[in-house]
């Protein structure tokens, strides 16, 4: 969508002027991408994230949770949750109540 394209046009030249992303930029991305339901570049953003070694957040998971949810990817919003567990981020009743809803 248009909302999406121009955030990460507003990304892109961040980077291009050499200003490099952090956690909350991701998470911004991902909380974008959520909202518009496009959840197969929300999970390119995690992926990205994951790539450049970049600590995951509670926030981070719980944006790409809901953006699977949205878009009828119950088994995979599990899976990551399971993950997010793994990882030993605290799973509180935000994390918890995504999934119950589906």
């Amino acid at each position: 969508t248009g909302q999406t394209a121009l955030s990460f046009q507003y990304f892109e030249e961040m980077q291009a002027k050499g200003i490099a992303g952090d956690i909350v930029t991701y998470n911004s991305l991902i909380g974008v991408c959520k909202t518009v339901g496009d959840w197969q570049k929300a999970l390119q953003v995690f992926q990205d994230i994951e790539a450049k070694g970049i600590p995951r957040t509670d926030v981070t998971y719980a944006y790409l949770i809901q953006a699977l949810m949205a878009g009828d990817q119950w088994n995979r919003a599990a899976e990551l949750y399971r993950a997010m567990q793994l990882e030993g981020l605290v799973t509180d009743r935000t994390a918890w109540s995504q999934l119950i809803r589906q």
